[in-house]
């Protein structure tokens, strides 16, 4: 076996410069030394784990919706549709929960993830046997979701965040550089950033793994943003109450456009036009 210091690992993950990794050396350590259990099995989830609108909105995917978006998926959530998910999209999904359960045990067995216990506050199941992730909600909101976990590092507690991508995606992007993040991922700096909102956690790490050769590593520390937050928050807040009035807001694109043509609100009156 070669060099397996985290040193070593250290050069060979990352670029010459971009050296502002933390666990991605020791989680590169513990892959490359063969220390998962043996057996090892993994549990995935075979199906879409889509369960449609329920009248709560979720950070994977509402925090960046405009106002009337949100509100017809609250409204009239029969007629909320997504574009289903294609061979690839499928694979990517599957082969992504797998890569997460390996980086799960790794960063457990080497004493960083919290394991959950209890009463899921999400979905109200019990905690590992029939629920194995942190559950985060807000109940005057009605936000909820499940992160990928919560960890101790560092002195103190973070939530935990882990991204599968294709190795040219990840080619020119830099560890902690969390400007980077935020252009090239909004919608995922949106998601953690909702997380630490319910859960009042002040600090996120993210770490992304390329599906393929070289298996590069990316981690990023992300900080609580107390702007972006409360614009989610007043948004949500927003929505909420034009559902309650049984006004709708105004529209977020013009018909015939590209984004009217993507948009899942099907009863949208302008994706109608």
């Amino acid at each position: 076996m070669g060099d397996t210091t985290p040193g070593m690992l250290f050069k060979t993950l990352i670029n010459e410069g971009d050296n502002d990794a933390r666990l991605v050396p020791i989680l590169a350590g513990y892959l490359q030394r063969g220390d998962l259990p043996n057996p090892f099995r993994v549990k995935v989830r075979g199906g879409s784990g889509d369960v449609g609108p329920d009248d709560y909105f979720h950070p994977s995917g509402h925090p960046l919706l405009h106002e009337r978006q949100l509100y017809l998926y609250l409204t009239d959530p029969g007629a909320w549709v997504r574009e289903p998910l294609g061979y690839i999209g499928r694979m990517s999904t599957l082969m992504g929960s797998v890569m997460h359960e390996i980086v799960e045990t790794a960063l457990t067995d080497c004493g960083y993830l919290i394991k959950p216990k209890g009463i899921c506050v999400a979905c109200g199941k019990t905690q590992p046997k029939e629920c194995r992730e942190h559950g985060a909600i807000d109940h005057e909101l009605r936000s909820r979701g499940h992160m990928d976990g919560r960890l101790r590092y560092d002195g103190r507690e973070w939530g935990f965040e882990f991204k599968t991508a294709i190795p040219f995606s990840l080619k020119d992007v830099r560890n902690n550089d969390v400007e980077q993040f935020k252009a090239k991922w909004p919608k995922y700096y949106a998601q953690v950033q909702e997380y630490m909102r319910m859960t009042k956690l002040n600090g996120y790490v993210v770490i992304f793994m390329a599906m393929g050769n070289p298996w590069t590593l990316k981690e990023f520390h992300i900080d609580y943003d107390p702007f972006h937050v409360s614009q989610v928050a007043a948004k949500y807040s927003r929505v909420r109450e034009f559902v309650k009035r049984g006004v709708m807001p105004d529209a977020c694109c013009s018909a015939g456009s590209a984004q009217s043509k993507i948009c899942p609100a099907t009863s949208c009156p302008v994706k109608k036009l």
